[in-house]
């Protein structure tokens, strides 16, 4: 089974719903919505947090925001695939988007080290096991993704739910 980082764009209405009301965040990840509204980054997301933050699972926010930051929805009881989905209101979403477009995909390609990303054991573990041009360009698609995607949400004074599915 694969871990995958999901994210969805949320008015503040929904946000607000969805932290007083918990339970529902089970049928709301499991409703289709319009592919402009969700990024799906697939196994790319932790190389990808790795690569902003330089931490395992911490970091400084905004560039953490892809696996810590924000509310979680509920507490372990609303494990929705790995853990609690969380909601990044529109300011954070902003703050994310102001940080991820200063970062050049160039900038971020050159970060790439598939020895150090092995060594910290991050998922999915393949970065000595295949090609590193391949990977690099694997993990700079997903961000150029996510930068989009951040930017077209922060631009549309969108929330986020991310979870891990």
């Amino acid at each position: 089974m694969s871990m995958c980082s999901v994210l969805r764009q949320i008015d503040e209405k929904q946000a607000k719903s969805l932290l007083k009301n918990p339970d529902d965040v089970f049928d709301f990840v499991d409703e289709e919505v319009l592919t402009d509204e969700e990024l799906d980054l697939d196994k790319t997301w932790h190389g990808i947090h790795f690569l902003l933050t330089n931490t395992v699972w911490e970091g400084e926010e905004p560039l953490c925001f892809l696996v810590r930051g924000g509310q979680e929805v509920g507490n372990e009881d609303h494990d929705v695939g790995y853990g609690p989905a969380r909601i990044l209101r529109q300011p954070e979403v902003a703050a994310f988007a102001h940080a991820l477009a200063a970062i050049e995909v160039a900038e971020f390609k050159n970060r790439y080290n598939a020895e150090n990303l092995s060594k910290q054991e991050i998922y999915p573990e393949v970065w000595n096991d295949e090609d590193s041009a391949e990977n690099r360009s694997w993990l700079a698609d997903g961000f150029e993704q996510l930068r989009e995607f951040i930017s077209r949400s922060a631009n549309s004074n969108k929330a986020l739910l991310i979870w891990l599915q």
